[in-house]
């Protein structure tokens, strides 16, 4: 999130004296350039490289910015210990490891994803219904899984009670 919140400031910024300076922007266009005298020309010129390299900077980290808010994840290391208490990693690749819910492999995992159930807090707020309809469209085979405890499951996920979440999960 720091980085995130860096890379925004710093095309802000960007954006700021990008503007300031094209607020004030003179173009050699405006003058005739063979009545200028050199120092004139080569201040005009600088102005005119210092804009296009100003807003390509901000270009750059705007497109950055926005990036690493869709595509970019926060990615935490998850200690030994943790992985051999809870026999799961809860994130992989900067988002929710929904696989640790019980009847969600790789393939619904994907399913869910793409019809915007990315975490586990999407996952909490839907209902089983809307889950069946969606691994029904998505193949037949599916429709056999059984989301009535997806729900459950996930405000634990969420809360981040993963010896609550066990207990459940054994108790199915």
């Amino acid at each position: 999130m720091q980085n995130r919140s860096l890379v925004f400031a710093v095309s802000v910024i960007a954006a700021v004296i990008w503007f300031i300076i094209t607020w004030s922007y003179i173009s050699l266009e405006v003058y005739d350039v063979r009545l200028l005298e050199e120092w004139a020309y080569k201040v005009l010129h600088f102005r005119e490289k210092f804009i296009e390299l100003a807003l390509l900077i901000w270009m750059f980290a705007f497109w950055f910015y926005l990036w690493s808010y869709f595509f970019g994840g926060e990615t935490r290391e998850w200690t030994e210990d943790e992985i051999d208490r809870w026999g799961f990693i809860p994130q992989k690749w900067g988002r929710d490891n929904l696989e640790i819910i019980e009847w969600i492999g790789p393939k619904i995992h994907e399913i869910l994803y793409e019809n915007d159930i990315k975490t586990f807090g999407n996952l909490k707020n839907a209902s089983p219904k809307e889950l069946k309809l969606i691994l029904q469209k998505a193949w037949k085979k599916f429709a056999l899984a059984n989301p009535k405890s997806w729900p459950k499951q996930a405000t634990f996920a969420h809360k981040w009670k993963w010896k609550e979440l066990k207990e459940y999960q054994d108790s199915l």
